[in-house]
């Protein structure tokens, strides 16, 4: 189903049948504050980035001009919904006592934000997250918000 609003200077079709970036997230995310690489050879190389929050879907990181700059196409540059943008993300999942996970899959960008000058965030969402880190993933995410909770 879709929903257009339009005024004198914009109009905006929204398909109420997919997920909305800020509202009906699929999946619960949480908190969390870990070094990451983003981007790929499209890109220049990979890039660092800080994550934000995480879930078994996607997560948010930040990252700066730069960055923005390498992974983003010129014409999607303005903060906002953006389409059609693939990069890698690479991260090292925490595993208790037992060495990181090391993680690196294939990312859909789906929303940026410029919060400063040289201060960027953008959320992606999981393209083809491998099944051996589902539950890993899972299991941390479960630990955050159970240190949330004390």
């Amino acid at each position: 189903m879709l929903a257009v609003t339009q005024s004198s200077t914009y109009r905006v079709i929204v398909d109420k049948n997919k997920q909305h970036f800020r509202i009906d997230r699929q999946h619960l995310r949480v908190a969390t504050d870990m070094a990451c690489e983003v981007g790929g050879d499209e890109c220049g190389g990979r890039l660092p980035a800080r994550i934000l929050n995480l879930s078994i879907g996607g997560l948010k990181f930040s990252c700066g001009l730069q960055v923005v700059n390498s992974i983003l196409p010129e014409d999607q540059r303005t903060p906002g919904q953006i389409l059609d943008v693939e990069m890698d993300v690479s991260f090292e999942l925490p595993q208790g006592d037992a060495p990181a996970l090391p993680v690196r899959t294939r990312s859909k960008v789906v929303h940026s934000e410029r919060l400063a000058q040289d201060e960027f965030h953008v959320g992606v969402q999981f393209m083809d997250l491998a099944e051996t880190v589902t539950g890993p993933l899972e299991s941390y995410i479960n630990y955050l918000l159970e240190q949330d909770a004390t």
